[in-house]
């Protein structure tokens, strides 16, 4: 669902989904917390149980905040080292 939506706003590449991590991160903090998540999800009209469940699917680590690779994974799945490698270029680029 959020997969698709993203797909439809032009997120494809990791740039995008830079960018989009970005844009919903709006403390700068450079995590998601439960409300920057909540925010982000609140247009596809989704229950809080449903975006709590999601919440928890994504922060792998348990500790409260989705990182940006957690938020990759959670979008375009398990990754590859050749795509973590990937990520971790474009994270530096914008660190």
């Amino acid at each position: 669902m959020l997969r698709k939506a993203l797909a439809k706003q032009g997120v494809h590449g990791m740039v995008s989904l830079r960018d989009a991590f970005d844009a919903y991160d709006t403390d700068d903090s450079g995590d998601l917390d439960f409300e920057e998540f909540a925010a982000a999800l609140m247009q596809y009209k989704l229950t809080s149980s449903e975006i709590r469940s999601l919440f928890m699917r994504f922060d792998q680590d348990g500790n409260g905040q989705i990182e940006y690779d957690e938020f990759v994974e959670g979008i375009r799945g398990e990754l590859t080292p050749k795509r973590r490698t990937i990520i971790s270029n474009v994270f530096g680029e914008y660190s």
